[in-house]
């Protein structure tokens, strides 16, 4: 094992030791939700991974552009935050290849994953809730462990201001309703009113707000809002997503190749270069 290997292995380790949520943000069976295959006796490469949702689905410019992107499906959820630390390493990966390979483009699919799919319209008590998991005792330690691996990459997280977990259903309709550049600032928009400003995800108004960010329109944004149906799909293929045995986020798939929790840029690098 090479010495860049073992720093890995022992970071691992003692991101372990805090609970799932610190190594990602693991989801909870539901006792009306089918429970999950268990990675562990799958490997990786080999899980039965859902397809793309439709509404990811659109015609890529990046794609148009260059016959030979590399394709890389991301399962996340909106409230997670070692999603956004992985999202926004990913991005940075993507732009590092894109550099090195000569403008060779990056599709990144975006795939919602529900880790509370029975959350109520209100949300609930994200204090209640993750010491009912992991014990009062350990939260200031989880929140800081969070906030100092964002800090070094230049995410700020004020888990002072977040008290309400929202459901993220309408979010991700939104995220997969955007176009493919219009998806980047939206979601940097929706991390940042979340995870800096404690806003309410499933309000209209705030998803309004992040979606003008990205350009887009504020009608668009309330039909895909109001839309039940396209919700429905949201949590249909997030279910799909946990029946493969994805138990926890964010999970990475480049083709065969998956990769699972918040990795460094090098390993994102690494995995699209194949």
């Amino acid at each position: 094992m090479s010495e860049q290997d073992a720093k890995r292995r022992r970071q691992l380790l003692q991101l372990a030791a805090l609970g799932p949520v610190l190594a990602a943000c693991a989801k909870p069976v539901a006792p009306t939700e089918p429970a999950p295959t268990p990675s562990s006796s799958t490997p990786p490469s080999a899980l039965s991974l859902p397809p793309a949702t439709p509404s990811n689905m659109a015609e890529d410019s990046t794609v148009t552009a260059n016959s030979n992107p590399v394709v890389v499906d991301v399962w996340h959820d909106l409230v997670c935050p070692w999603c956004r630390i992985g999202c926004h390493q990913l991005l940075a990966a993507a732009d590092r290849f894109s550099a090195e390979s000569g403008g060779r483009s990056v599709s990144i699919r975006y795939q919602p994953f529900l880790l509370e799919p029975s959350t109520p319209p209100e949300g609930y008590d994200l204090r209640a809730r993750l010491a009912s998991k992991y014990g009062a005792a350990r939260l200031d330690q989880m929140f800081a462990m969070v906030t100092q691996r964002g800090a070094a990459i230049g995410l700020h997280f004020d888990f002072a201001k977040i008290r309400t977990s929202p459901s993220t259903v309408a979010g991700h309709a939104l995220l997969g309703a955007a176009s493919p550049s219009q998806q980047r600032p939206l979601l940097e928009a929706l991390h940042q009113a979340y995870f800096e400003r404690g806003e309410n995800l499933g309000d209209l108004k705030v998803l309004t707000e992040a979606a003008l960010v990205a350009q887009m329109d504020p009608g668009h944004v309330a039909d895909v809002f109001a839309d039940k149906a396209l919700h429905d799909q949201i949590r249909a293929s997030a279910q799909a997503a946990s029946r493969s045995g994805i138990d926890g986020v964010p999970h990475f798939r480049f083709g065969t190749k998956v990769l699972h929790g918040a990795q460094p840029v090098e390993a994102l690098l690494a995995a699209m270069r194949g």
